[in-house]
């Protein structure tokens, strides 16, 4: 009879032996005139998706539970922009538009959590605002991986603002909101 501590020494034993392969034995052999590379390719760090949540649907009774749990609530949040400036980052106010941790649809109500990996306070940025004002040294990658998004998405998006921009460098928001198709 085999106890459980000399199965987990001979599974121990044969972890170190030479490996066991399932099929024939692959022999690589070099390939004529293919270039060496004298040293690897950098890796980029892993990026994982975003994850976009269903909103549940809620009774009438829940409903009037939420709003009078949410009117009981003090509201701290900053008025403007001159008051968020001087808040500490990560920015702790999830629930504002402008902050990087998650997007809510307005048609359908979903969630989409931008960083699923990551908890709100660990962001390195957390506000699209500050970003902004980094200004025009920043590169389609950093911004990219401050916002998860790739280089190219960030590209596309540049290219859709620009448009919404006006000839004379103003943007009208009834202009963007009017034709959101732009």
């Amino acid at each position: 009879m085999i106890t459980s501590s000399q199965t987990s020494a001979n599974q121990a034993t044969a972890s170190t032996a030479s490996p066991v392969l399932d099929g024939p034995e692959r022999i690589e052999e070099p390939v004529p005139n293919a270039p060496v590379r004298s040293e690897a390719l950098p890796e980029e760090p892993a990026r994982r998706r975003s994850k976009t949540l269903k909103p549940k649907r809620l009774s009438a009774q829940e409903w009037l539970e939420w709003g009078s749990d949410m009117a009981s609530l003090p509201t701290l949040r900053p008025a403007s922009r001159s008051e968020c400036r001087s808040m500490p980052r990560p920015c702790p106010f999830v629930g504002c538009r402008y902050h990087l941790y998650l997007d809510v649809n307005p048609r359908n109500g979903n969630v989409k959590y931008n960083f699923p990996d990551l908890e709100p306070w660990e962001l390195a940025y957390s506000c699209a605002l500050d970003i902004a004002e980094m200004g025009s040294g920043v590169t389609l990658e950093e911004i990219g991986h401050a916002m998860n998004l790739t280089r190219e998405r960030v590209r596309q998006l540049e290219v859709v603002a620009l448009s919404l921009v006006g000839e004379d460098g103003t943007f009208s928001p009834q202009d963007a909101y009017a034709n959101p198709e732009r």
